[in-house]
Parts: structure tokens; sequence; C-alpha cells
């Protein structure tokens, strides 16, 4: 029985026994008289009327959970534009934001999601990333302050690199368009800037390809004092977030444990700051939707300011584009997108062959079919030492209970809890190895150190190691999310086996060495991942079975931090946000 109904009942009974006294000692001739009798109903019955009357029923509460994920796709489909934000706003008035952007990569969030899955790599997120030898860094950690002139060095290559206030940033995003003027010359200068030639098929989102990626997955650069990097992050797919926001992180533990143990050493996958993007550095899903809004979208939050217009540093928008209730609805929608289930009558032989050789060549060590309540998503959701050729700039971050050595950096932002930085990664500064200076800008800067031991000892760890690691991809709707891997160079799903190496080196090479009639029943069984029906929700599609999996609560979108430190001890602390977002799921 609901606590509504035990309301009910309790307060019907009581009614029934107020009534039942009063039938009782009226024939007495007592002195009490009905104004008594109804005080005695109003004392004992009421409260449990109003609370009866106030809690919502069944229907309208799937009807107020429909209006809700309905606005959040609505949210998640519109085109934003640019307004110019008003520059005389009302005294205590609300002021409106100034829409999209300035800075960019997307109009809509539907754009780089389609149908809540991924994009080509049109929409690829460009990073910049200054390597910590630079002797921009080595100097002002030597000197214990920034140098004038190479401040302006750093404006000269993106202006983007150094805030308002003269702090440095390690990881910047480029992103490829603004709704202002003048940035399509720093764009141009940035591209002067790249050793080589630059072809518009690796830069330019109009023209750009997987096979120009996969020719030259990083390009460097250098000036005077600073040595930086291009790389790419391909969008990934929204299904099931909602599942995997659920998943403990005491869970994954135990499976790094057990790779360990297993492999003998050989695959011993790390537990990243949270469950979310490729270097698992977003630990709520809730962290995920806002840096989206603000870094993809340029939307500014209350609490998420957007990037600063990068060709125009006296530019402000003090409005807001979205509020915090549309921040929840916005979510809702994304835990609302289903994950794929597999079909399991009927399953042809190559495919079911495939599914075991898949597991016998050693895919299944890091690719783990189920993780409670993540059934089918094919992934550990743990950092692996990919090897040298998926290397890449802007490295996976460290939670701050891990005891790695850090640079300490005069003037370097603090990115911590900033939620666009979160987003895209690019949270703390390892210590890197101490190459010598190449003759010409490369990456990687020197030869790489293999990080893989038998009981490999994280805080020995440098910034070059953490480059190789990346977040086990989840394979579920895998046939329909291409092209692969972090920065979508692969167009095909053998092509993403092949670039794998570090902890992947053997399955790889077994895979390899498979006949070509298994190969293609592993590629058969892979491709069997599909994806949900497109641009469904699961209430849409009437999957309530789904909604209940995945605990639909405040708990999805709270922002309580997530790190290692949730292994021995569940944070459980609330934001104002969270806080907010309870509030309103209660009201459904």
């Amino acid at each position: 029985m609901t606590q509504s109904s035990e309301s009910a009942s309790l307060s019907r009974a009581r009614l029934s026994r107020v009534a039942s006294l009063s039938t009782t000692i009226a024939p007495l001739n007592c002195p009490i008289r009905w104004p008594v009798l109804v005080a005695l109903v109003a004392f004992w019955a009421c409260p449990h009327i109003v609370a009866f009357a106030q809690s919502p029923s069944p229907s309208s509460s799937a009807s107020s959970r429909a209006e809700s994920i309905t606005e959040g796709q609505y949210l998640f489909q519109k085109r934003w534009t640019f307004e110019p934000a008003p520059q005389d706003a009302p005294a205590g008035g609300f002021v409106r934001g100034d829409g999209l952007g300035p800075m960019h990569n997307a109009q809509s969030c539907e754009a780089c999601h389609v149908g809540g899955g991924a994009s080509g790599v049109n929409h690829n997120v460009t990073l910049l990333t200054i390597d910590p030898r630079s002797p921009v860094i080595t100097k002002a950690v030597e000197a214990r302050r920034l140098d004038p002139t190479h401040l302006q060095e750093l404006k000269e290559i993106f202006p983007g690199l150094v805030s308002a206030n003269n702090s440095i940033s390690i990881d910047i995003v480029v992103h490829s368009r603004s709704t202002r003027p003048f940035y399509d010359l720093v764009r141009k200068e940035l591209k002067r800037k790249i050793a080589g030639d630059v072809p518009d098929e690796w830069l330019e989102e109009s023209t750009r390809t997987s096979s120009a990626i996969a020719a030259k997955p990083v390009l460097s650069g250098r000036t005077e004092n600073v040595d930086f990097y291009l790389s790419q992050r391909n969008s990934p797919p929204l299904y099931g977030l909602g599942a995997i926001n659920r998943i403990e992180m005491r869970q994954l533990n135990k499976i790094a444990l057990s790779q360990v143990r297993t492999s003998g050493g050989e695959v011993s996958g790390r537990l990243g700051v949270g469950r979310f993007g490729w270097r698992a550095q977003t630990g709520t899903l809730q962290q995920f939707v806002r840096g989206a809004c603000a870094g993809e979208l340029g939307l500014q939050l209350r609490s998420t300011p957007q990037t600063p217009d990068i060709a125009d540093e006296t530019y402000r928008s003090e409005g807001v584009d979205l509020n915090e209730t549309q921040v929840v609805e916005l979510t809702k929608f994304v835990v609302s997108i289903p994950a794929p289930k597999r079909q399991r009558v009927a399953v042809p032989k190559n495919v079911s062959d495939g599914e075991r050789l898949f597991a016998k060549i050693g895919c299944a060590v890091c690719h783990v079919e189920n993780i409670r309540p993540a059934y089918g998503i094919y992934s550990d959701l743990l950092l692996h030492d990919m090897g040298d050729l998926l290397s890449a700039p802007s490295p996976a971050p460290i939670p701050t209970s891990v005891g790695v050595a850090r640079m300490r950096v005069p003037g370097l932002s603090d990115s911590s809890g900033s939620p666009i930085l979160e987003y895209y990664g690019g949270r703390s500064l390892p210590m890197p190895y101490p190459y010598p200076r190449p003759e010409f800008p490369q990456f990687p800067y020197g030869q790489s150190v293999d990080a893989s031991a038998p009981t490999p000892d994280v805080t020995r760890m440098g910034w070059d190691d953490f480059a190789r690691e990346w977040r086990t991809p989840p394979l579920w709707g895998l046939a329909d999310t291409g092209p692969y891997l972090h920065d979508g160079r692969a167009e095909t799903i053998d092509a993403a086996i092949r670039w794998h190496g570090g902890e992947a080196s053997s399955a790889a090479t077994a895979y390899r060495k498979l006949t070509w009639g298994d190969q293609e029943s592993v590629i058969a069984f892979l491709s069997s991942l599909k994806a949900p029906l497109p641009a469904q929700s699961a209430l849409a599609m009437g999957d309530e079975e789904f909604l209940n999996e995945v605990g639909w609560s405040a708990s999805e979108i709270s922002d309580s931090k997530v790190s290692v430190s949730e292994v021995n001890h569940q944070d459980t602390s609330d934001s104002d946000f969270s806080r907010q977002a309870l509030a309103i799921m209660q009201m459904d």
C-alpha cells in the first residue's frame, strides 16, 4: 500500500470513529455540540486529508514526467541563434542571455547527437594543448612567476590561453565558429604557427575527414618558448547514460582488481574521475550536460559561464540562456534515452561464433558485457593505456586522492570544478618526463616509457603516460555510431580494432591472427550491436521498464562528486543545483 493510500485509509478510519462517537454520546445529552465534533474532525483528519490531496496520483506523476521529458526534448532539438545581450539590464529584473555562442561548435544538441547517437568528424572538438616542458612553463616554475613577454607570446598563438586576469590555461578548446567578428583571423593565425602543411580536411569542419585525422592524429606547432598541439575528440553517443550514471565506482574498482589478477598485470584498468567522457573526466551526468551546453553551444548557465569571446575580451553577456529548471528538464531527456537491447532470438551462427571469439581473444576483459544496471554495455568504464598510436595531448585527469607528482606553475588557471573543463578533460598537470626539447615540434615529445607492469604504481606515472589512457567506450549501439575511436579516425570497426595497442596489444594481435572467416564473425557480432530507435526517449517508446530500471529519481541529476574516494566512502554532498533539482523532481 502506498503512503497516500495509507493516509487516506487512516483519515477515513478516524472520520468513522468520530461519527460513531457522536452517535454514541448524543443520546446521553452530553454537552458536546456539532461545532465541537467538526473541530475534532479537523484536528484528527485534516493533516492526512491534506497529505492525500497533495499526493500525486500515478497518472498525474506519469503526465508530469512526460511533460518534463517533452520540454527537455524540445531543448535538445532547439536550434539556437545569437541575440546580442542587452547592455542596460533592468535593476533587479531577469536578464536574458545572448543565446548561441559567441564561441560554439554547433547550434543544437541534436546536431552532434542525432537520435541520441554520435556524429561524424565534422562535429569533432579541436583541443589546443601546451606541452608542460615548454620553456614558457619551465621558466615560470624556476622564476616562480610568469614573464609578461611569455604571456604575450601565448596570446599571439591563441588569445584564449591567457585570461583577463593574466592566468594561463594548458588546455583549451578551439571552437569551430563564433557569432561575432574576427574569430576567423584568430584561427588563421593559429594555423600559420603549426608545423608543416595543415590540410583543410583536418582542421575545417566542413571538409574534415577521418582519413586526414588517421594520417596525422596530432598536429604540432612551436614558437620561441612554446610547444603546442592540436588534437580532436569525436562526439560520443548518449545511449543508456541514465544507467551508467547509477553504476557505483566500487563496482568498477572490483573489475580493475580482477583484471590485474587474471591478466598477470598485462591489463590494469584505472578508475577515472568519473564515468563519462573519453578520459572518464566527468563525474556526473548533470556535469556532462552543463559542460556540453556551455562548451559546445556557448550557452550561459547560472553557475557555468559560457566561453569568453576569443577575439574580443571586452565582450560580456551577464544574462542566462538556460535556467536551472531547463537544465533539469534537458538532463531528464538525456536520462530517458534508452540503452540498446540485443535481440537474443534466432541469432545467426556467425554472430554467436563472433561473440565467442570476441571473448576468447581477450576483448571481453575490458569490454565487459554487463555492469549492473547497464546490461549489454560491453565496457568497464576504466582507463587503459592504449599505446603510442592512440596517444593524444590533454591527458586523462587524475583524482585528487591519487598521489601523483604535479607541476606547480605560477599563474596556471585553476580548472578544478569548471564544468566546461570537466566536460573536455584537462583538469590537472602531472609531472612530465624530462625529455630534451626536440629539434622540431613533434608529438609525442620523446620516447615513451611503458607504464604497464605486473603491479603498476600510478603514483610514478607522468603526463606522457596519462596521455595514452582512454576510457573503454561502451559498445552498445556500435554498429550505428561510426566513425570510431576518440577522434573518429577509424571509419570501420575492423580499423578501430587494428589501432589498439598498449594493454590491448595481445587482443589486437590475436584478432590479426584469426582466419579471415573468423575475423568476419567477430565483425558480424559487433555489427549486431544496434542502436535503439532514433530520436525517441524511453518514455515516448513506452519503455517504463527502462525508466524504472535506471531509477527515475533526483539522484539521476545530482551534483555529488564522484571520485576514487567513492570506492571507500560515498560522497553525498549536494550543491545548490542538486537541492533545486530535488525539489523540482519531487514536484513530479
